[in-house]
């Protein structure tokens, strides 16, 4: 991604961030993410549709970059020679960038955009899931298949409100590891 663009982008994100912290969702317009980023009102149309397209950006984000095939090293993590088949690792390195970004989640979590937010993660595990099932990452029990699926999926769910309400005490490796115990 062209540096410009991830500046700007990075300045819509922290303005969303304080935003959400200072005044409820449903008062937020795109005015106050303007004046806080100091861009133009064109600027963020360029990139984003409206603040719920942005919102639901900050997942599209990190779920393509997760399996994404040309990782690089990391700041806060390096999963650069991981196989984006190991699914123990695709979830660590997801709880790693929830982390990285835990002001901007906190924010959300606490917003009335909450519901699509977590809608959207529950769409993303989806997959993981079956393919964790299917792989046998995650014990198969007498259920059908999507049920199962469906249940993986939403104690990730549960694990990121335990997670974040805990203010992310405890390490991704940690979560992961709660996850699989739970499955």
């Amino acid at each position: 991604m062209d540096k410009r663009i991830a500046k700007t982008r990075a300045l819509i994100l922290d303005a969303l961030t304080e935003a959400l912290e200072e005044k409820p969702n449903e008062k937020i317009v795109i005015g106050d993410i303007l004046e806080k980023a100091h861009i133009s009102r064109s600027t963020f149309y360029a990139h984003y549709k409206s603040i719920d397209d942005l919102v639901l950006s900050v997942n599209k984000s990190i779920f393509d970059h997760v399996f994404s095939h040309t990782l690089k090293e990391e700041r806060s993590h390096d999963f650069s020679k991981s196989s984006i088949l190991d699914y123990q690792n695709i979830i660590t390195h997801t709880l790693y960038h929830l982390h990285d970004e835990k002001r901007l989640i906190k924010a959300i979590l606490n917003s009335r955009q909450e519901s699509a937010f977590i809608a959207q993660i529950h769409d993303f595990v989806l997959p993981i899931a079956s393919l964790s099932l299917r792989g046998g990452i995650i014990g198969r029990r007498d259920l059908p298949e999507d049920l199962q699926t469906s249940e993986i999926a939403e104690s990730f769910i549960v694990l990121i409100h335990y997670w974040f309400k805990r203010d992310c005490e405890e390490t991704p490796e940690k979560i992961t590891a709660y996850f699989l115990a739970m499955n």
